[in-house]
């Protein structure tokens, strides 16, 4: 099978590693349980423009290298490598080297691309949609956080798991599973697929 899957809390756990950051450059005391929304300039009370700013000098630190996986993702991909694994993420082209020395560290050569398309929001511009890569990429499933994507990436007929987060609430579409965790996650696929 060819399966795409997300990066940022998907396989990295980047929000507590940019709460991490911010509370040490900025006397901060945000938790990980503060996060309820997708866009994280809500939490921190930035523009769009300044949250830009401070994702870039976040990815320019070392404290980006030092962010933790997801809990369950390295076992997760493990157990997928007999299939066609694709990066799929909405990280900006100029942070490719970053991405790449990060997933490598975590994940060796599980991945056979890494597609890095930018964001709408100003970081790196869109190139294109997941679900537009996805089904170009013949994709037959995918693995996701956000409940936007997931709901454009479904809608080229491609079944999505959405690890569960309190900024992906909502009304699930046909082809989307909710799973609370990695190994929920595994657990669906198998049902999915015949993996």
């Amino acid at each position: 099978m060819k399966i795409g899957i997300d990066i940022d809390e998907v396989l990295c756990d980047v929000n507590q590693s940019m709460l991490d950051y911010h509370n040490v450059t900025y006397s901060t005391s945000y938790k990980k349980e503060d996060i309820r929304s997708y866009f994280l300039e809500e939490l921190f009370g930035y523009s769009a423009t300044e949250m830009i700013t401070f994702m870039e000098d976040f990815f320019a630190t070392h404290v980006h290298e030092e962010a933790l996986t997801v809990l369950g993702a390295v076992e997760g991909i493990e157990k997928l490598k007999g299939h066609e694994l694709i990066v799929i993420s909405a990280r900006p082209q100029h942070q490719r080297e970053v991405t790449e020395l990060w997933l490598s560290k975590h994940f060796g050569p599980a991945f056979s691309q890494i597609h890095l398309l930018g964001n709408k929001d100003g970081l790196g511009g869109v190139t294109r949609s997941k679900g537009e890569l996805a089904e170009e990429l013949e994709l037959e499933l995918f693995v996701e956080d956000s409940l936007s994507n997931a709901m454009n990436i479904s809608a080229k007929g491609i079944p999505v798991i959405l690890l569960d987060t309190p900024w992906n609430q909502g009304i699930l579409p046909e082809n989307v599973y909710r799973v609370a965790t990695w190994e929920k996650a595994m657990e669906k696929i198998q049902t999915l697929t015949s993996i």
